[in-house]
């Protein structure tokens, strides 16, 4: 069993083989490594709620499955190891290539075609592979659920080492973190989505902007006056420029000739903290 890492995002993948429940995995995403690529996981595994057309690990197959080697995953678009589809497009970029060898089973890797063409497909190391070191991105680990790989290793397969039926991703998403990673296996408690992750992201982005302009008054907020210029000054402007975050707002019709000088001056007081008052 894997220690975690509480900053790193983690993940579950449950296993259907044919009719049968195979278990769950749990990945930790090493986002302090490859934060691009362990972004595209999670994004995959958690997309969007509502999102009916969002990218979705969710009944892609394990098409590819060889013992003692790996299993591998994550075709979203064919099924058969000859698709895939990233958030950020077909294919980008290896990240961070090398940076740990491949020497340990449980390793969660991009699978790929050459040189920079990641996409969603990925495998998962069952046995220390260090052909492999310099080829592959790797973005996480396996922290609980190496029992279901070492079942999925076991499946029959035919001569191209595609299982004999079928073996799918039933369900996925991201798990989220008890604040005291003791009192849970693992520190986690329930699945989220990704709507739930935005609205939480959403959440803390407001409270850190509460908390910076109650620590900097004078702070620059992004964002405002479109047509003059698109900053305002908190603490040095009247209400009328501070509530510029609605679309009435920020029309620039709405902003006083009073309020627009008082920014300009706002403005040059920060670009030329000397200039007298």
């Amino acid at each position: 069993m894997s220690t975690i890492i509480p900053t790193r995002p983690t993940v579950f993948v449950d296993v259907q083989g044919g009719s049968e429940f195979f278990g769950r995995i749990i990945i930790e995403l090493f986002t302090d490594k490859t934060p691009r690529t362990a972004e595209n996981f999670r994004a995959i595994c958690a997309p969007p709620a509502p999102a009916a057309e969002a990218l979705t690990y969710k009944g892609s197959p394990f098409h590819r499955i060889i013992d003692e080697f790996m299993i591998q995953g994550g075709d979203i678009t064919a099924g058969n190891g000859t698709g895939g589809m990233s958030v950020y497009g077909p294919a980008f970029e290896d990240e961070n290539i090398g940076w740990r060898k491949i020497d340990a089973a449980g390793l969660v890797c991009m699978a790929n075609r050459g040189k920079d063409t990641n996409s969603s497909q990925f495998f998962i190391t069952l046995a220390p592979c260090e052909h492999l070191n310099g080829k592959h991105t790797i973005f996480g680990h396996v922290v609980k659920g190496m029992d279901v790989c070492e079942r999925m290793a076991k499946v029959p397969v035919d001569k191209k080492d595609s299982p004999l039926f079928e073996v799918i991703v039933s369900q996925c998403g991201e798990l989220e973190r008890k604040s005291n990673p003791n009192t849970a296996p693992h520190g986690l408690v329930r699945e989220i989505n990704g709507e739930h992750r935005r609205t939480q992201e959403k959440g803390e982005r407001q409270a850190k902007q509460a908390a910076d302009t109650a620590n900097h008054p004078h702070h620059i907020v992004e964002g405002a006056i479109p047509g003059l210029m698109r900053t305002a000054v908190a603490g040095l402007l009247p209400d009328p420029c501070l509530r510029m975050m609605t679309p009435h707002d920020r029309r620039p019709e709405n902003v006083s000739i009073a309020d627009a000088a008082r920014l300009r001056h706002a403005l040059r007081l920060q670009n030329d903290p000397g200039h007298p008052i």
